[in-house]
């Protein structure tokens, strides 16, 4: 995993990025910026459920009998946080396209086919064959 600053990098350069292709005035830059540090709010309320629900499932390894419906509910527990990221980051980046003008919305709409292609490939590229 990356470390915090890394990840704090990485967001700062993304910002970058957006004022950079997309020409933000300074009204833009400050909205953004807000919409930025809510959104990181809120998927780090519900990173932190899933690492308290990883952490009770994966105790359950250890016992001597598993518990097959706390297992079934703690996956699906996960599965509904990781729907709940998706929601929001959706709603994020919509609202982030709501402050642009239409020219700037189009270039904001190829750059995020980009990322989403960037980060698709990443994930593919992490994960062994079978």
């Amino acid at each position: 995993k990356n470390p915090p600053q890394e990840r704090g990098r990485k967001r700062m350069d993304a910002m970058k990025m957006f004022d950079r292709r997309l020409d933000l005035s300074v009204s833009q830059k400050q909205n953004f910026d807000s919409l930025r540090q809510s959104h990181f709010t809120q998927i780090r309320e519900v990173q932190q459920e899933i690492m308290q629900n990883k952490r009770i499932l994966y105790r359950e390894m250890k016992s001597g009998v598993v518990d097959q419906v706390r297992v079934d509910s703690l996956t699906q527990e996960l599965g509904s946080l990781h729907c709940q990221m998706e929601k929001i980051t959706f709603h994020h980046f919509r609202e982030m396209r709501g402050q642009l003008e239409p020219l700037q919305a189009e270039k904001f709409d190829s750059l995020l086919v980009r990322i989403f292609r960037k980060e698709s490939w990443g994930r593919e590229a992490h994960r062994r064959p079978n």
